[in-house]
C-alpha cells in the first residue's frame, strides 16, 4: 500500500493529478475492504479475550487463598453450631425423656430416673 501511496504522490508532483484527485485515491486506498474490517475485527476479539482471560486467572489466583479461608470459616462456624445444636437438642430429649418416666414411674421404677430417688426416699 506504501507504493501506491508513492505512485500517487508523484503523479501530483508530476502535474498528472491535482491535489483533490490525489486526496480521493489516497482517501480509496485507506478504505478497507469487508475483508479486511472483518481480520481486523477477529484479531481485536482474539486480543481482547486473550486479556479478559490473563486478567480472569489474575484474580483468580489472587483470590483463592481468601476463598479458601473463607470457606474454612464458614465450615468451622457451622460446624460449631451444629454441635451445639446437638447438644441442646440431645439435653432436651434427656429432659423429656426423665419428665416423661417420671409421670409414668411409681416408687418400683427400674429404668434409673427420678423416680429412682423417689424409691429410695
Amino acid at each position: 500500500m506504501k507504493e501506491e501511496r508513492m505512485k500517487i504522490l508523484d503523479m501530483v508532483e508530476k502535474g498528472i493529478i491535482n491535489a483533490e484527485e490525489a486526496q480521493k485515491l489516497l482517501g480509496a486506498l485507506s478504505n478497507k475492504s469487508d475483508d479486511d474490517k472483518l481480520a481486523e475485527f477477529a484479531h481485536n476479539v482474539a486480543e481482547f479475550t486473550k486479556s479478559v482471560g490473563e486478567k480472569t486467572k489474575d484474580v483468580c489466583s489472587k483470590a483463592s487463598p481468601k476463598l479458601k479461608a473463607a470457606t474454612k470459616t464458614v465450615v468451622t462456624k457451622t460446624a460449631e453450631m451444629v454441635d451445639s445444636m446437638s447438644k441442646s437438642l440431645n439435653e432436651a430429649v434427656k429432659k423429656m425423656q426423665a419428665e416423661s418416666c417420671e409421670d409414668e414411674c411409681e416408687e418400683t421404677c427400674s429404668c434409673g430416673c427420678q423416680g429412682e430417688e423417689n424409691k429410695e426416699n
